[in-house]
C-alpha cells in the first residue's frame, strides 16, 4: 500500500512538478452531475450478509478500511436472469430466454460518512483465474478510490468463483448459485464459460444500485454514473460485454479494461479505457489491440508485468488470510507462493500499472460527467523481427538499456531502482504472466546512474510530463518524487562510500 513520507527534498520537488501540471490537480475530485438513466434493467435485490460465526471471504484489510473512513459490508443479491446467444464478436446479443433464479454475493466498500461519496461506482467484475474470486483492479487502485470517495463493489459473477465462495464456508456461502444450463436451443453451447447468466446479474447488480429496493447498499447516497471494471479473464468477459450486452442494458456509463481487452465496436456511446500491460497483449488473441475510436483509448504501460509488484502486496496476505489456495501438500499458500519453476525470478514487475489505473478511472468519471475525452498515448513499439511473445504476438523493441520502447514510461521503470521485465518470463503454470524484477545492488545502481543529480532531474522531468500529460494523477505524482528521491539519496550514499540496502 502506498504511503506518503515526509522527504524535505521531496515535498519541493513535489511542488514544482505539481505547478507543471497546472489544472490536472483538480482532476481528482468533483462530484457527479449527470442524471442517473431510467431502469430498463431489472434491478436486483440484496440482503446484508449475517452468519454469525463465519467472515466474509475477499475482504479487505479492517485498518486499511479505518485509514480511510471506509466501511465494507457483504450482501446476498438475488434475481432471476435471462441467458443470451452472442453470435459474433461485435454483435449485439440475442435473448434465449429468462427466469433463471440465481443467487450470489458483492462486498461493498462505501465512504463511512455519505457526504464523501463522490456519486461513482466502480463495480469490478471479479476474477476467477486462481479458482477464486480475486478483485484485482480494487487491488491496484484502492487507495485512489478511497482518497476520491468512490463507492467500490466486487461482484462474484462466474460459478468458479462462486463454487469457490461454497467450498471455503459452506455455512456462508451455501445458497449462492448463478448456474444455468449452457445448451442453446438451435444447437450447440451459449457461453464457452457456462456462465450463461453472468451477463444479467452483472447487468441487474448495476441496476439495483442505481435503483435501490428495500435493501440499499449504500444507504443515504445516490449512485449518478457506473464504471465497469475487470482485470485480465475478466477483462475479456467484459469485452464481450461492452460488445454485445451493454447495447442492450445501458447500465454502465464507462469501462475500464485491467489487460486483455480485445477488439471492441466503434459505435458505442460508453466510455472506455483499456490500461495495458506488457504481458496483456500477449492474452489478446492476435496480439494487436483495437484502435483508438470516439468513446475508447487504449493506454500501453512499458515494463509491467499482468500484475505488480505493488497489486500483489494487497492480493499475496489477503489469499494467504484466508487459505482458499494450497500447496501440493495442503498448506495455504499466496498466489506469488505457487508460482514457481519459472525462468527468471523474482516475480512481478514493480512498475507500479495501478499508477496509470487510478488516472483511467479518474479520466473516465471526468469524461462521462464532463464529456473531456483523455489523451491518446503511444503504444509500445513492435519489433516484428525478433522472436515473438508467443505464436502471433510480436515481441517489443527495446533500447540500450534493454528497456522497452514506446508505451507510457513510467519514472519507476525508466529511472528504476530495480531492473524490470513485464513480459519474457517462461516455465511451467502462471510463469508467463510474472515478469520479473531485480533490485540493484549498490555498484549497479551507481553503475546505472553515475550521475545522482542528473538521475534525479530526469526523474522529475518524466514525472512531470506524465502528470501534464494525463496519465498518472497528484496523488501519485507525489509518491514517484519521493520514489526517485529515496534513489537520488541512496545515489549519494554511495558516492560517499556508505553501504545501503536495496531500494523498493
Amino acid at each position: 500500500m502506498r504511503r506518503f513520507s515526509t522527504s524535505v527534498t521531496a515535498s519541493i520537488a513535489v511542488a514544482t512538478v505539481l505547478a507543471v501540471a497546472g489544472p490536472a490537480l483538480a482532476r481528482e475530485s468533483g462530484a457527479a452531475k449527470a442524471p442517473t438513466p431510467a431502469a430498463t434493467v431489472p434491478s436486483a435485490s440484496f440482503s446484508k450478509v449475517n452468519v454469525p460465526g463465519t467472515t466474509a471471504m475477499d475482504a479487505a484489510p479492517e485498518s486499511l478500511l479505518r485509514e480511510y473512513g471506509y466501511v465494507e459490508q457483504e450482501y446476498y443479491v438475488t434475481g432471476t436472469a435471462c441467458r443470451y446467444r452472442i453470435a459474433a464478436p461485435l454483435a449485439t446479443a440475442q435473448v434465449v430466454d429468462c427466469g433463471w433464479p440465481y443467487v450470489t454475493r458483492m462486498l461493498v466498500r462505501r465512504p463511512a460518512n455519505p457526504a464523501k461519496f463522490n456519486g461513482v461506482a466502480v463495480v469490478e467484475w471479479n476474477n476467477v483465474t486462481t479458482g477464486q474470486d480475486i478483485d484485482f483492479v480494487w487491488s491496484a487502485t484502492h487507495d485512489y478510490q478511497m482518497r476520491a470517495g468512490y463507492a467500490e463493489i466486487s461482484l462474484s459473477v462466474q460459478q468458479v468463483g462462486v463454487n469457490a465462495l461454497k467450498a471455503w464456508s459452506p455455512a456462508r456461502y451455501g445458497n449462492v448459485t448463478v448456474s444455468a444450463p449452457n445448451t442453446d436451443p438451435i444447437g450447440g453451447t451459449l457461453d464457452r464459460t457456462g456462465d450463461v447468466l453472468g451477463w444479467d446479474i452483472y447487468s441487474q447488480a448495476i441496476q439495483g444500485l442505481r435503483h435501490p429496493g428495500a435493501v440499499n447498499p449504500l444507504p443515504d447516497m445516490v449512485v449518478k454514473h457506473v464504471i465497469a471494471v475487470g482485470e485480465s479473464q475478466s477483462a475479456a468477459r467484459l469485452t464481450s460485454y461492452y460488445n454485445s450486452i451493454d447495447p442492450l442494458a445501458h447500465v454502465a456509463d464507462g469501462l475500464i479494461f485491467y489487460d486483455a481487452a480485445g477488439q471492441l465496436r466503434t459505435d458505442s456511446p460508453t466510455k472506455a479505457i483499456s490500461v495495458a500491460t506488457e504481458i496483456g497483449l500477449g492474452l489478446l488473441p492476435s496480439g494487436l489491440p483495437a484502435p483508438d475510436s470516439a468513446n475508447y483509448r487504449r493506454w500501453e504501460v512499458a515494463g509491467t508485468s499482468h500484475v505488480s509488484y505493488e497489486d500483489i502486496q494487497y492480493v499475496d496476505p489477503m489469499v494467504l488470510r484466508d487459505g482458499f489456495l494450497k500447496t501440493p501438500d495442503g498448506q495455504a499458500s499466496t498466489l506469488t507462493g505457487l508460482i514457481t519453476g519459472c525462468s527468471r525470478s523474482p516475480a512481478w514487475s514493480t512498475v507500479p500499472t495501478g499508477y496509470v489505473i487510478d488516472s483511467a478511472i479518474d479520466h473516465v468519471s471526468k469524461w462521462i460527467k464532463e464529456g473531456t475525452p483523455p489523451p491518446a498515448a503511444p503504444l509500445l513499439v513492435r519489433d516484428f523481427s525478433a522472436p515473438p511473445i508467443r505464436p502471433g504476438v510480436p515481441a517489443y523493441a527495446k533500447d540500450a538499456n534493454g528497456l522497452t520502447l514506446g508505451g507510457i514510461q513510467l519514472t519507476q521503470y525508466d529511472s528504476s531502482a530495480a531492473i524490470n521485465e513485464g513480459s519474457g518470463t517462461t516455465g511451467p503454470g502462471f510463469c508467463f504472466l510474472t515478469g520479473m524484477h531485480q533490485f540493484y545492488t549498490d555498484q549497479q545502481l551507481a553503475a546505472r546512474y553515475p550521475d545522482p543529480q542528473a538521475y534525479l532531474t530526469a526523474a522529475r522531468q518524466l514525472t512531470a510530463h506524465n502528470l501534464a500529460a494525463g496519465f498518472i494523477l497528484p496523488s501519485d505524482a507525489v509518491q514517484t518524487i519521493h520514489y526517485a528521491d529515496t534513489v537520488y539519496r541512496r545515489l549519494l550514499r554511495i558516492q560517499a562510500g556508505t553501504h545501503t540496502a536495496a531500494v523498493s
